[in-house]
């Protein structure tokens, strides 16, 4: 078996960078190390077949009273969320078999009422890199995390939030985490306004006006990008990533996960389906 020239022995030391343990054998990459690096941080959502709902231990159904967490599987991955709000008697959200939108979201029709979408293991003790998903400044690449999602009544949202976190206990409010940036979607008249919220080392929100607006029945993309160094960048609509609230920063060795968030207006959205997630880490210089 020939070796590999050392151009690419380099392109792939230099791609395995951070990793632990032993990457190379006499010359060639470890499988397992490959492996590892390309896959366990890929994940891609499109919300396509009917979940399967339990509560967190994997035994029994799901649950809606306040604060209560539960599991949703699909043939793509595992997701847990938090009830928010006092409580749901539509206890999963509701898969569409006809038209295929999706998995709505909305559930109980019913202001100041949720959910917050983990799309990684919350784990809130120092091993909370090793779950699917889950990134560590300074040690893993430049990573994205992407959500679409759909709703007929923008104007009832009352907080839409997607962006990134560390893992922290759940909270009611999203502003008690002490360490996030994301988009946060907040009605405005017929629409959704698109703004961007940020909170670092429990300083406070941050929020900045986008000016963006969602119509009704219009799909929304919200991707929040960060690159090794904690330098996050955001991109509504797929359009050209920009640097956002004066060049926030998450600091070194932060742990952060991809989440969503939600609470009704007083006006209430009617639905809110989610159409497709992605995370993984970025092309060397998509960043």
């Amino acid at each position: 078996m020939p070796v590999p020239s050392s151009g690419i022995v380099s392109a792939l030391r230099s791609v395995l960078a951070g990793r632990p343990g032993k990457i190379m054998q006499d010359g060639f990459l470890e499988p397992r190390h490959y492996a590892n690096k390309i896959n366990r941080r890929f994940i891609s959502e499109d919300f396509s077949v009917r979940p399967m709902f339990s509560k967190t231990d994997g035994n029994g159904a799901a649950t809606g009273a306040t604060g209560d967490v539960n599991l949703m599987r699909t043939n793509r991955g595992q997701y847990e969320w938090h009830v928010k709000g006092a409580g749901q008697t539509i206890l999963v959200p509701a898969y569409d078999a006809t038209t295929g939108k999706g998995l709505d979201f909305a559930q109980d029709q019913a202001s100041t009422e949720g959910h917050e979408l983990a799309f990684s293991p919350n784990i809130v003790t120092s091993g909370g890199d090793r779950g699917a998903g889950a990134y560590k400044v300074g040690t893993d690449d430049a990573f994205f995390a992407r959500l679409q999602i759909l709703s007929s009544d923008w104007s009832g949202v009352g907080t839409l939030f997607f962006g990134v976190r560390k893992p922290q206990a759940y909270a009611t409010a999203l502003a008690t985490y002490t360490d996030y940036a994301g988009f946060k979607v907040v009605n405005s008249g017929a629409l959704g306004a698109v703004k961007i919220e940020t909170n670092l080392a429990g300083a406070g929100a941050v929020l900045v006006d986008t000016t963006q607006t969602i119509a009704d029945n219009v799909a929304a993309v919200f991707e929040i990008r960060v690159k090794k160094d904690g330098t996050v960048f955001f991109r509504f609509n797929d359009g050209a990533p920009t640097v956002g609230v004066s060049g926030f920063v998450f600091a070194a060795g932060t742990i952060l996960i991809p989440v969503s968030f939600f609470l009704h207006s007083a006006d209430l959205a009617d639905n809110l389906w989610y159409q497709q997630f992605d995370t993984a880490y970025l092309p060397q210089k998509a960043a």
